[in-house]
């Protein structure tokens, strides 16, 4: 990153030792007797003799702190800093501007809008049951280790980066090469109504329970939608697996919420489900 910086600002003298204004900081300079060399209106800084006006040194000082916040900024490395170019959806990186993220330390401190049943007012839900025939281990071990790339690249739902609190990280598109993880914030790109009108949408990796086979992630604070999904395996009892796919999801328009939200949002989530059950049912 190159970056010039040309202030205009009168020279100040370069020899001998300058004398620090106690008590009035950049405005007059006291004697032994504590009287302001210099009149009042004059209020000048003592240089060896040579009067250096207020206006001067203040603007001394400010040129000081933009170069110094120049440097801060210019310090960063390109890893600690998004990069906008590596991004190819509009309105992901629209997304991220309302934000107002762009360094690491940004992401992560985002916010999520998680669903808690405590406070389930205003919610809406929204079930999709899928069921694939192969055991759940099997359909497990291929949800947890598949990369973004390839869970969200459909016609409809396009991956376009992640930051990863545990490493601190951003991932774009092109490298996007490890599964997903608790901490990963994960921004797609929603196509609606075959292209006329693009949605970037982002949301946090919370849990991953093995255990209870169920995977969930969580709305970012600052999006269109605030809420959870749930992806849950269960066995049957012919050994195929049951996926469940739960959603609490509220925004701020009741319209969006019961007519247009339910549509969509199947399109999406059935094209992520089938991204997966068909590399499983391909063996691969």
């Amino acid at each position: 990153m190159n970056a010039t910086f040309s202030p205009s600002l009168t020279p100040i003298p370069t020899s001998g030792r300058f004398l620090i204004c106690r008590g009035d900081p950049c405005g007059r300079h006291t004697n032994k007797r504590g009287r302001p060399q210099g009149s009042p209106q004059q209020k000048t800084a003592v240089y060896h003799g040579v009067g250096v006006s207020v206006g001067v040194c203040k603007s001394a000082l400010i040129l000081l702190l933009l170069i110094f916040s120049r440097f801060l900024v210019l310090a960063q490395s390109p890893e600690e800093v998004i990069d906008f170019n590596r991004i190819p959806q509009k309105a992901i990186r629209d997304l991220v501007r309302k934000e107002n993220v762009k360094t690491a330390t940004d992401f992560q401190h985002i916010a999520t809008s998680c669903y808690r049943a405590e406070d389930s007012s205003g919610y809406q839900t929204n079930l999709k049951t899928y069921v694939v025939k192969a055991r759940i281990n099997k359909v497990w071990e291929k949800y947890i280790n598949i990369t973004p790339g390839k869970a969200w690249n459909g016609h409809t739902v396009k991956f376009g980066f992640l930051f990863s609190k545990p490493n601190n990280q951003f991932i774009y598109a092109e490298n996007a090469n490890e599964p997903i993880r608790v901490g990963n914030i994960i921004y797609v790109n929603l196509r609606l109504l075959r292209g006329l009108k693009n949605l970037g949408v982002g949301f946090e990796i919370t849990r991953l329970d093995e255990q209870n086979k169920t995977i969930c992630f969580c709305y970012l604070q600052d999006g269109v939608s605030n809420g959870s999904q749930e992806i849950r395996f269960t066995e049957l009892a012919n050994g195929d697996t049951r996926i469940s796919h739960l959603t609490h999801y509220k925004s701020h328009s009741q319209f969006r919420d019961k007519e247009l939200y339910p549509i969509f949002h199947s399109k999406f989530v059935g094209e992520f489900h089938e991204n997966i059950l068909s590399q499983i049912e391909r063996g691969s």
